[in-house]
């Protein structure tokens, strides 16, 4: 389940819209500086909803500034930046490969493993995301398929823990 958090427009002040804006471009301008422009086509705003969420209850000093982009090449956009930021950035990198993955072994899409190839390759380059912590309510089969369940996360410095219901 990725890609199923979206903030109701209509409900959100003006002030919450450009605070939830600046937010989704931090984490855009984070997956740029950190991964690549490429990891930038899986940005979800669950992982605004999530930034947000954990800046709300840790609220954390943060940087921003405003820039024009790739997708908003004209008007330059408001964008923040702490630790949360670029927690959201890390995960996004890893729930996109791991959706993409779910998608080549549930439908046998292509693009869809190639992509998470690519952002295989990038997390060996860039060491990003890093020390992420694991949490499993059940076993992550290995399919008798060499790099399936959880061979993904075997390389150093990727997983700082696991926690699971059982291993």
């Amino acid at each position: 389940m990725f890609g199923y958090v979206t903030a109701s427009w209509k409900e959100l002040t003006r002030q919450e819209q450009q605070r939830y804006g600046a937010v989704y471009c931090g984490i855009c301008r984070r997956l740029r500086l950190q991964c690549s422009q490429a990891s930038r086509l899986a940005l979800s705003y669950d992982m605004a909803f999530l930034a947000l969420l954990l800046m709300s209850l840790y609220e954390p000093e943060e940087t921003g500034g405003e820039n024009a982009c790739w997708l908003h090449p004209i008007t330059k956009r408001p964008w923040v930046d702490n630790r949360y930021v670029r927690y959201a950035a890390d995960m996004n990198v890893v729930l996109s490969y791991y959706n993409c993955l779910d998608n080549w072994h549930d439908d046998g899409n292509t693009s869809a493993k190639l992509m998470a190839k690519a952002l295989e390759k990038r997390y060996v380059e860039t060491g990003h995301p890093k020390d992420m912590t694991l949490f499993y309510a059940a076993g992550q089969g290995y399919r008798g398929t060499p790099g399936s369940g959880g061979d993904h996360f075997a390389h150093e410095g990727l997983v700082k823990r696991v926690i699971a219901g059982h291993w």
